[in-house]
């Protein structure tokens, strides 16, 4: 393994589970990641994307990787959008 890349927990619109984080879990993750990435070199998080943490996509329309990848199902031919999350992802 070289690099680790992470990412958090987006829902969909209208869930209410407990893997969602509360604003002020949020604000501790991003500044804990800030500090792992100085500590673990494999933890391939940049400034930049750390701070994009802070401040996600509004919406598919807005987010880079909605608009730049394409996401397949397991059977490799059903497009899933309109993000990697499909359905209607709550990107608040």
């Amino acid at each position: 393994m070289r690099e680790v890349w992470l990412s958090l927990f987006r829902p969909q619109q209208g869930d209410r589970l407990p893997e969602m984080l509360a604003p002020d879990e949020r604000a501790r993750v991003i500044r804990e990641l800030g500090v792992f990435r100085t500590q673990y070199s494999r933890l391939e998080m940049p400034d930049g994307l750390i701070r994009q943490f802070a401040k996600p996509p509004q919406s598919p329309d807005e987010c880079i990787f909605a608009r730049t990848t394409v996401t397949l199902s397991a059977d490799l031919t059903t497009r899933i959008t309109p993000c990697q999350f499909g359905g209607k992802p709550d990107c608040q």
